[in-house]
């Protein structure tokens, strides 16, 4: 085992604070997910319930229209996605703590040295986990916005492969019209005209 520089303990003490600051940092990302999947809840249902509106037309009278079955698609796939989301990025999960645990600090049997420099590591692990964890929900937060961005499209195709409302069938009229001519001395004529189905 080598022997530590005559500095290593203000070096340790050094490490240590800039470990405990690179996991505070990690606490403030995850802290911006967590407002940023928020606003991007509300949003979603602010959407919900516009395309709700919409979509609550099916129920009115007559055959709906592309416009109404386009909306309630729209709006089954922004409930999903708002169900995706909160699972995936808000649900509360294990996440590294800021600091040790003191029962796992006390090891009588080594120096105060050795310990700092466990805990150190142990930071470290901290650090990288915070970070895998920050990473995973800020990327389903970005491939959900993605998808929410690609909801006109989706309005789009489901209002183009909706068949239309079908038109009023053009019946078949008979008009029969007579023209008396007016007896002498009378100037107009008299036409009577008959419409059948």
């Amino acid at each position: 085992m080598t022997t530590p520089h005559a500095d290593w303990p203000k070096t340790l003490e050094w490490i240590e604070r800039q470990a405990q600051e690179s996991l505070k940092a990690r606490f403030a990302t995850a802290e911006s997910v967590a407002k940023e999947t928020q606003t991007t809840l509300t949003v979603l249902l602010a959407a919900i319930g516009g395309s709700a509106a919409y979509a609550a037309k099916l129920f009115g009278a007559g055959p709906p229209g592309p416009i109404e079955i386009a909306a309630a698609v729209v709006c089954v796939y922004f409930v999903a996605l708002a169900v995706i989301l909160v699972v995936v990025c808000m649900m509360f999960r294990s996440y590294p703590a800021l600091h040790q645990n003191p029962e796992n600090l006390m090891h009588p049997a080594y120096s105060i040295d050795e310990i700092r420099e466990e805990e150190v590591s142990n930071l470290g692990i901290r650090i990288k986990e915070a970070a895998k964890i920050n990473a995973k929900r800020a990327k389903h937060l970005n491939g959900l916005r993605i998808a929410i961005f690609l909801s006109p499209f989706l309005f789009a195709a489901a209002a183009a492969l909706t068949p239309q409302k079908a038109a009023t069938a053009a019946g078949t009229f008979k008009i029969a019209c007579k023209a008396e001519l007016p007896a002498s001395g009378a100037s107009a004529i008299r036409i009577e005209c008959d419409i059948a189905k």
